[in-house]
């Protein structure tokens, strides 16, 4: 992903324009120098310095220095990380202050009540869904009958121990019930990585990392690729607007400072009352990255039809999905239809 890091891209990513900022921001497997490893991009404008600290570095004990590349943007080189690696930035504050941090363009996380990130490449699974593209490609969402089965896949059924299913064991019963009950799409509530169970996935701290509690990303695109195969669309609800109000949330440690320098008029986080989270209030002509760019990593990294927006910004954007001749109908299994 060296050749995304370019003056131009860095300048749209600061703008609030940049539809593929996960394509260089986050852990990618990278060659540097002619060693292999993982490139590490984080956006940190504030921090007075951020490094890399994980299973590779002994944590706190030989942490990796990054360097500010631009725009807020530091960026780190590592030949001793491997897949599955667990790590976190030390950043360190413009007070002195110094606090661990998630990736928040990682792609894998650990399960709760782990809070790190993990190392992990998406490249090299085996599509085989090219009929069902193909098919799709062909309708207009809009024209055709949409029936859509809306599901939490924590609670839509366990095992007798109370453990969530794997997406494998989804896969094998959730999806034939959805084909038997005649339904032309799975709606996903929240399956970006959330701290709290039972928020139902509703206070984010991983916009691009699948939650590992039913198994690993390429696990997730495997259970796409069968609700393809069934003829059924997958569709997220995506959470741009709530983020956990301790150390663990999205904003805390990486541009809190940036933020309270904002107008009223801009981009705000608002603590609401009796609510465990913060909210965002998009105002003014203020942008993020995060919705049009999650948006091309659903549809372009792991194949999903659409994303809805869930308690949106005040201004609405275009990943929002419209639905036409949509029925609803009971589920006799636990989840929400």
């Amino acid at each position: 992903m060296a050749d995304k890091i370019t003056s131009d891209n860095l300048k749209l990513f600061s703008s609030g324009n940049c539809d593929f900022a996960y394509e260089f921001l986050g852990c990618h497997k990278e060659i540097k120098n002619k060693k292999e490893g993982y490139v590490f991009r984080v956006w940190a404008p504030n921090a007075n310095s951020v490094s890399i600290a994980g299973e590779f570095t002994g944590w706190g004990e030989n942490p990796v220095k990054m360097e500010k590349i631009g725009y807020g943007i530091w960026e780190g080189f590592s030949d001793s990380a491997k897949q599955y690696d667990s790590y976190k930035y030390l950043i360190e504050k413009p007070n002195g202050d110094t606090v661990y941090k998630s990736d928040p363009y990682g792609y894998h996380t650990e399960v709760r009540p782990g809070t790190a990130s993990k190392v992990y490449d998406l490249e090299g699974y085996n599509w085989k869904d090219e009929s069902y593209r193909k098919e799709a490609s062909k309708k207009n969402i809009l024209e055709e009958p949409v029936n859509i089965y809306e599901v939490h896949l924590g609670s839509w059924k366990r095992h007798a121990d109370g453990s969530f299913l794997t997406f494998d064991e989804l896969s094998k019963e959730l999806v034939p019930y959805v084909k038997k009950m005649g339904y032309t799409h799975i709606e996903l509530m929240p399956v970006s990585e959330y701290p709290f169970d039972p928020s139902w996935g509703y206070q984010v701290t991983g916009y691009y990392a699948v939650t590992p509690r039913y198994g690993t990303p390429k696990d997730f695109m495997a259970f796409v690729d069968k609700c393809h195969a069934e003829g059924i669309g997958v569709i997220l609800d995506w959470v741009g607007a709530h983020f956990p109000k301790d150390e663990n949330e999205y904003i805390r440690g990486y541009d809190e400072d940036y933020f309270k320098g904002l107008t009223a008029e801009k981009q705000v986080l608002k603590y609401k009352k009796g609510r465990p989270y913060f909210v965002w209030e998009l105002t003014g002509e203020t942008k993020r990255n995060e919705p049009l760019d999650c948006r091309n990593y659903a549809q372009a990294a792991i194949e999903i039809t659409g994303l809805t927006l869930k308690e949106p910004p005040k201004k609405k954007t275009e990943v929002q999905v419209t639905r036409k001749q949509t029925r609803r109908r009971g589920n006799r299994s636990g989840g929400i239809a």
